[in-house]
This record gives C-alpha cells, structure tokens and sequence, in this order.
C-alpha cells in the first residue's frame, strides 16, 4: 500500500482536510485539493486593524497590501522574522536573509540552513504562543487558507503579511511583496529576472511544438489508500505541463486538484506518467496492479520530480518548469 513520505503531499492533504472535510472517503466523483485560488469556500473578513494617520504611515518603513486585500503597516525593516510556509521560507532565503529567520513551520526543509530553527506547528495549525514567544517583527504567511491563523495572530498585536499566489506568473509578486516588506527590492529584481530568463528560455522552445509532438501527461498526486489524486486548471503542475511542452490528461477538468479514477487512467493511456516524488514512490506505482496496462509502465515513461519545487511557489518553481521539460522533450 502506498505511504506518502513527502512535506509537499501532507500539506495538500492538510487543504483537504480543511475545506473538503465533509466529503465523503470512498468519494469517487472528482473533488479538490485546493491551492491558492482555485477554493471558493467563504472566508471572513479579516479583523480590522488600528487606523493609522497619513502622517504616520509616512513615517513607517513600508504600507503595503497583502494577497488578501488587507493593509500591513511596518513601522520599521524587520529585524527577525517568523515563516508559516515553505514557500515564504524559500523566498525569504532567496533574497539573503536566511539569518533574520528566528521560526519556521514544520514542512520548511530547504534551504538546508533552516533545519535548525525553531518550528511553530504546521501549515493548519501554527503554534500562535511559539510565534508570540518569538517576537517577530513580521510574520510571513500564506493565503487564505490561514486566515483564521492570521487573524489570531493579529490580534495579539504580531504585524502579519500574507504572500503566497496561486499562478505561475504571479509568483514575482509574491518575491517582490516579501522583498518590499525587508527592503530588498533590489534582490528580489535580480532573482526575478533570473527566472524570468529561464521560464522564457524554455517558453522559446515548445511555443513552435505541433500538436502532435506534445506528449499526454498524468501526474499522479497520490495513489493508493490516499485515493488517485491529479492535477487540473488552477494548479501550478497544469500550467508547467503545458509551459512545458505536454498535454495534461486532466486539463479539462472541473477541478485544480481532481480526484481520478484508475479506469479513467487506463482509457487516457497517457504517453508519460509524472510522480511528485521519489523514487521509492514512483516503485509503487509501478507495483499497483491497476497500472500495469499503461503503455507508460510498459515503456518505461515514468518518471519522478521533488514534490517541494512542484508545490511551492516560490523561486525554486522554475526548476520545477526546467525539469519537467527535460522529461518531457529529453531530446533538448
């Protein structure tokens, strides 16, 4: 039976739990794993921070207005930093402050340097007194699926700023509102154009591809007893299939994080099988009875890519772009 070992997959499973929880578990009709934008769940409205004068918002460091519409006030460039995300964490390195950093979430593995820090909870349950303890001058947050974290927050008097996007493009905005708030925009600039580069570099390539030379992909969530999950319209591996040069099978469902059944599977007959994973995962798939009439297990076309880059969206997405075009077109 499949066990799933990654960060990447707890934490879809996590946005499952919170906005899917009443599904039913042996569900077989298609039902999401939300990402940034593709829930329409009702949020609250945000709790109402103290107005502040023109005259003082001059004075401060920086005003700025988050991914969820809410005005964030630094009076100052923060001197220590709190991550509830992987993605903020990444982006918060990948500018050069690694050494700001004084607390992260659980799933925050890379880069290497912050294993050591403090962890306060995870994606769905940040540790508010850890957080508290800390005193952060600003704590980096995700989307709306932390709202109820982030108001808490708040209201205990920490200056919170959510970040995370939920497509490709809006990635750079993500880097440069992080950058804005710790006064590093000429960093965010120089990573931004870098990646820009190498998201074009690739562009170039498969703008010119017939139709017939894109190959049919299923990217396999998850399989086993944690059901057959995919990718569809909204989810950041569905843009990089196509930005890489392939068909995604899926890419017409209703879903950005469908649910798939192995005979669907089976009658798709992709040409390549793409596993978030590693490669003890990707064995597994190719052991489930229910695959091995797939031209891909026949052919040997499946293959694996880290499930961290795939799933953030953060600097380290373009790798992910990179990758799967070398998957997908290794004939360069």
């Amino acid at each position: 039976m499949f066990k799933h070992n990654r960060p990447w997959l707890a934490v879809l499973l996590v946005a499952v739990a919170l906005l899917c929880a009443c599904a039913p578990a042996a569900q077989t009709s298609p039902s999401p794993i939300p990402s940034a934008d593709a829930t329409e769940s009702p949020v609250e409205s945000p709790a109402e921070s103290p107005e502040q004068s023109p005259a003082a918002q001059e004075e401060s460091f920086a005003v700025l207005t988050d991914v969820l519409g809410r005005e964030v006030v630094l009076a100052e460039r923060p001197a220590t930093i709190v991550s509830l995300t992987p993605t903020n964490t990444e982006i918060v390195c990948a500018l050069g402050l690694s050494d700001l950093l004084v607390g992260v979430d659980a799933y925050s593995n890379y880069p290497a340097s912050v294993e050591g820090l403090e962890k306060v909870g995870d994606y769905s349950g940040p540790n508010a007194e850890s957080i508290v303890a800390l005193a952060p001058d600003l704590v980096l947050a995700g989307d709306k699926l932390q709202q109820e974290s982030i108001d808490q927050l708040s209201q205990l008097g920490l200056t919170v700023l959510a970040t995370e996007v939920g497509t490709y493009d809006a990635v750079a905005d993500s880097i440069r509102l992080v950058a804005q708030a710790t006064g590093t925009q000429d960093q965010a600039e120089t990573l931004i154009a870098d990646m820009e580069a190498r998201t074009q570099a690739v562009l170039e390539k498969t703008s010119s591809l017939a139709e017939e030379d894109k190959p049919s992909v299923y990217w396999a969530v998850s399989f086993g007893e944690y059901g057959d999950y995919t990718v569809g319209p909204g989810s950041f591996p569905d843009e990089i299939i196509r930005m890489a040069g392939g068909v995604n099978v899926s890419g017409e469902s209703e879903f950005a994080w469908p649910m798939y059944s192995p005979e669907q599977i089976v009658a798709d007959d992709p040409d390549l099988i793409i596993i978030p994973g590693d490669e003890a995962m990707k064995e597994s798939f190719l052991a489930t009875e229910s695959y091995q009439t797939l031209t891909a297990v026949k052919e040997g076309k499946v293959y694996c890519v880290d499930g961290d880059i795939v799933s953030r969206p953060g600097p380290r997405l373009v790798d992910a772009l990179e990758a799967v075009y070398a998957i997908l077109h290794p004939e360069g």
